[in-house]
């Protein structure tokens, strides 16, 4: 068996919120001024008046003092704001607005990078590379020869097609459980768990949202609890494993308090995963070095495979990162989607929330992979049409190979 025993269980882990490491703050006495005096009216507020021009000048002064990754696409964010400011007349609408600031933020291709109009339930978010939900539908389009113009008749029968795509790739994934063997899963459906071929465990996590991985409506803390439990049945299900694969091609991310609550059932002493920084100015805060210690009754130690895909997003990837500093590891599939940094959560006067990307994650050797993913030890592509429709799957085909020759 490659289970063994650890009752380290971290009383700073615990302690953690949502983000981690967390933000400690100090209590003052009183307000500055520039939160009393001078203030901009927002919405509800008696004399507010929507002015497009000082959304504008505030939304662009936001991003410019805090967003983190204007280089990675190469944008000027001052030419950004000439084109937008020249854009905007008098009678520019809430609507218009939102238009302009969308168009604004879409060259960043930043998928944590989000507007959302309260007002309206409008929203707008650009991502770098193609999802699975993408992918399906440039095969929707091939395999019906829709051709130009697109209307929203032809693509009636599509979100069915996904859904049947899905299906497809689920089932390569079970065809590898032998005849009588279980297959589990937790309240939700986000976490799947089997033996299968050559005596290895399988761990599917759909979701790092702690609400997907526990229970709806229950809080961070509680949440973990239930994701502990569930783990202690996984590693019991699986004990005897030659060897594990951890699965988060369809995981577009959530917390890390997951993530860090799943990894310290795979290791035995502290590990370093990495470390976290803010911009700041021209420069950066210093490095916060992220600590994960074992907890529970019982841990995986044997050698693990680490499947991701270009949907594997945000807390998701930052587990394949952690992972790549466990020893024994190897990630296999295709690069992550390049989104680590946590949002930070702004709005503007007339009800428009938005989010920046303002933290860099770095691995203990010095990387960052924002904008590019995590890279891989084998490559091998996911959800393909070929592979849904042969019913294969390349990259759990190369993690059992690996494992097996480990």
């Amino acid at each position: 068996s490659t289970l063994s025993s650890s009752s380290a269980a971290s009383d700073v882990y615990k302690r953690q919120e949502l983000k981690f490491p967390g933000i400690v703050m100090a209590k003052q006495a009183s307000l500055p001024d520039n939160c009393t005096t001078a203030l901009i009216s927002q919405l509800g507020d008696d004399d507010y008046t929507f002015d497009a021009e000082t959304e504008l000048a505030i939304f662009w002064q936001t991003f410019n003092e805090h967003y983190a990754f204007f280089h990675l696409e190469d944008v000027n964010w001052d030419d950004t704001y000439q084109f937008a400011l020249n854009a905007v007349q008098p009678d520019t609408t809430e609507e218009e607005l939102f238009e302009i600031l969308s168009a604004m933020v879409a060259p960043l291709k930043d998928f944590h990078v989000e507007l959302r109009n309260l007002n309206t339930g409008a929203e707008f978010s650009e991502s770098r590379k193609p999802d699975l939900g993408d992918i399906a539908i440039i095969d929707f389009i091939t395999v019906n020869a829709i051709e130009p113009p697109f209307s929203d008749d032809k693509f009636a029968d599509f979100p069915q097609y996904f859904e049947e795509a899905i299906t497809k790739a689920e089932a390569a994934i079970l065809s590898h459980v032998p005849d009588g063997e279980e297959v589990h899963f937790n309240e939700y459906g986000t976490i799947i768990w089997s033996k299968i071929d050559n005596n290895l465990g399988y761990l599917l996590f759909k979701s790092m949202d702690h609400q997907a991985v526990g229970s709806e409506g229950l809080s961070i803390e509680e949440n973990l609890d239930i994701l502990t439990a569930t783990m202690d049945t996984v590693l019991s299900d699986l004990n005897g494993v030659d060897g594990l694969i951890i699965d988060v091609r369809f995981n577009e991310g959530g917390t890390d308090r997951v993530n860090q609550n799943i990894i310290s059932r795979l290791i035995d002493t502290d590990l370093v995963a990495f470390s976290k920084q803010t911009r700041l100015g021209d420069g950066r805060t210093a490095l916060q070095e992220v600590v994960i210690a074992p907890q529970g009754s019982s841990n995986y130690l044997g050698p693990i495979a680490v499947l991701t895909s270009a949907t594997t997003a945000s807390s998701a990837e930052v587990l394949a990162l952690i992972m790549r500093e466990r020893g024994d590891s190897a990630v296999i599939g295709e690069r992550s989607a390049g989104g680590f940094s946590d949002q930070l959560i702004k709005t503007l006067p007339f009800g428009l929330l938005y989010t920046i990307s303002n933290e860099f994650y770095v691995s203990n050797s010095g990387e960052e992979f924002e904008g590019v993913g995590v890279p891989v030890d084998i490559e091998q592509p996911f959800f393909t049409l070929e592979q849904r429709e042969t019913g294969t799957d390349l990259g759990l085909a190369s993690a059992i190979t690996w494992l097996t020759n480990f």
